[in-house]
C-alpha cells in the first residue's frame, strides 16, 4: 500500500535476525499467520485504500495516511 523503491527494502532472515529465540518463534508465528490470511489482508488493504482516497470514511481518513501524498512523493524519489 505504501510505495517503497527496492533499494529501501530489507529482507528479515528470521534465523539470523531475531534478537531471540522468543522473538524468532514469534515472528515466524505472525508470518505463518499473514501468509495463511494473505488474500484476505490484500482484500481489506484495497478496500481501505479506495476508502481513504475516497474520503467515505472520515475517521479512517483522519486515522490513515495520505496515500496519494506517498505515492507522488514515491515518483518523485524515484526520478533523483
Amino acid at each position: 500500500m505504501i510505495p517503497v523503491p527496492d533499494k529501501c527494502l530489507h529482507i528479515f532472515d528470521f534465523k539470523k535476525d531475531a534478537e531471540t529465540q522468543e522473538r524468532k518463534i514469534f515472528v515466524e508465528k505472525e508470518y505463518r499467520f499473514c501468509r495463511s490470511k494473505i488474500s484476505a489482508i490484500q482484500k481489506l488493504a484495497k478496500m481501505t485504500y479506495a476508502r481513504v482516497n475516497s474520503k467515505m470514511d472520515e475517521e479512517l481518513v483522519r486515522n490513515s495516511c495520505d496515500y496519494k501524498l506517498l505515492e507522488r512523493a514515491y515518483e518523485d524519489y524515484q526520478h533523483l
